[in-house]
């Protein structure tokens, strides 16, 4: 893996408030996980730890959808925590919830 590569997945979302669930492995080569949709920064998630876990849960809050419509949601490996060896993404699932 090299830094800024990327996944892009086609999703269709309502518009209103969501919650994304990522679960991930993480470890001493994983990376930073950006999510983006429609191009606009919506999490950064940070897989490294100091060894190995698998089913660890990333969360992020408050994402706002304005308009409904099909998504291009961008998963990308931008950047690693200081101490990582490398830019690994191991994604296991995601989930998006509606909130309001």
């Amino acid at each position: 893996p090299a830094i800024n590569d990327s996944v892009n997945y086609k999703i269709y979302m309502a518009a209103g408030t969501y919650t994304l669930n990522e679960m991930h492995a993480k470890d001493t080569n994983q990376g930073i996980a950006t999510f983006k949709i429609d191009g606009t920064t919506i999490a950064a998630i940070d897989h490294y730890a100091g060894g190995s876990a698998l089913n660890q849960l990333g969360i992020a809050t408050g994402i706002v959808i304005a308009t409904s419509g099909l998504k291009t949601l961008n998963i990308i490996a931008a950047s690693k925590n200081a101490s990582s060896t490398d830019y690994l993404l191991i994604l296991q699932s995601l989930s998006f919830y509606r909130t309001a």
